[in-house]
């Protein structure tokens, strides 16, 4: 069993400088410069300080193996620009995959800090708690997620947590608890279902709105062929976000 992680609290002050120094500098989570709420919420729910490395050492021949790794998106998932592959093996990241026998890896995730999620959740976020929670949302959470006028804080943190991006998803369903909670099943093309959960109703009408959007966007006048048909087949619709009460 591997030995659990002291907590935050019990750092050293070097080894806390040190934590800190990697977010800041974008070694944590390539070319994003993390706060000191950031820094720790990545540190408690287990991320890895990535030993640094010089790209200018490799070879010609093994740098344009990386590069092309990185552009057919075998090293996250995504593709990526030279600067972006040379800043992800300086940060220390695996390569397996840019050696062409491994699988995929997930892109890095940072989660929204704990305590200011769980004070907005419970209605007592103060100033401060916004304002790192806006930070976040802006700068850390996925792409989809980052625009305010689509997703609140809340949302946004909820759907982050299940790792899967929207044209992935083939169905979502929604189920309402006595507590108020609504559990969340968002099962991808692959046949995996993830869960989360919202705290309000809100987030549901975010999501549902979310979902009608990207239809609309899809099919309005000037989108191609093609855009239309992966709406029609490709995405959930509203309608289709079910929803029980048990």
């Amino acid at each position: 069993m591997a030995a659990r992680r002291r907590p935050w609290q019990d750092l050293t002050d070097a080894e806390r400088r040190r934590w800190l120094t990697a977010g800041t500098s974008g070694l944590l989570v390539p070319g994003e410069s993390m706060h000191s709420g950031q820094v720790r919420a990545y540190y408690e729910q287990g991320g890895t300080l990535h030993r640094s490395r010089d790209w200018s050492k490799l070879s010609a021949a093994q740098q344009r193996r990386y590069l092309a790794a990185g552009r057919s998106g075998r090293l996250t998932g995504r593709s990526m620009s030279r600067r972006q592959v040379r800043d992800y093996y300086n940060a220390g990241y695996s390569m397996k995959t840019g050696r062409g026998h491994a699988t995929r890896e997930r892109p890095s995730y940072v989660p929204a800090p704990r305590g200011p999620l769980q004070r907005l959740n419970a209605g007592k976020a103060d100033t401060a708690d916004l304002r790192d929670l806006e930070d976040w949302q802006r700068r850390a959470a996925p792409r989809y997620l980052r625009n305010p006028a689509d997703f609140g804080a809340d949302t946004a943190a909820a759907l982050a947590r299940i790792h899967l991006l929207p044209h992935n998803w083939a169905r979502v369903q929604a189920y309402h608890r006595k507590d108020g909670t609504i559990d969340v099943y968002i099962t991808s093309k692959a046949g995996r279902v993830h869960k989360t959960q919202f705290t309000s109703e809100e987030s549901l009408r975010e999501l549902r709105d979310f979902i009608e959007m990207k239809h609309w966007r899809s099919r309005r006048p000037g989108a191609g062929k093609t855009a239309r048909r992966q709406a029609a087949e490709d995405f959930p619709t509203a309608d289709e976000v079910e929803t029980e009460t048990p």
